[in-house]
């Protein structure tokens, strides 16, 4: 029995994406068989840096506090079957300047 491209995709990309994790112990793989087998990570656990001082959300936090929105909240009533609930949404303009002009016209 072939099993479809695919499945075969699925298993290979899975390997892969848990060869960088190490840490997490074992994990199952498809094989041809219909069945699963059990594959022990070798690779040493990859860390990504996200808080502290080079990490990920320190940089999205230390380029977008000095920008202007380039949006505005638009206070929407929706009806959901169980009442009406005021629900914020937001209007994207090309830059921060159309954003403060239009604000008046949107928000009455």
């Amino acid at each position: 029995m072939k099993l479809p491209l695919a499945l075969l995709t699925i298993a290979a990309l899975g390997a892969v994406a848990h060869a960088d994790n190490a840490g997490s112990g074992s994990f199952l793989v498809p094989n041809g068989h219909g069945g699963y087998n059990v594959v022990q990570a070798s690779a040493p656990p990859a860390s990504i840096p996200f808080f502290g001082f080079n990490g990920f959300a320190a940089h999205v936090i230390a380029t977008s506090s000095h920008e202007k929105p380039k949006f505005v909240l638009v206070p929407v009533t929706q009806d959901d079957g169980h009442g009406k609930h005021v629900v914020y949404k937001k209007v994207y303009f090309w830059t921060a300047e159309e954003a403060e002009a239009a604000k008046p016209k949107l928000l009455n």
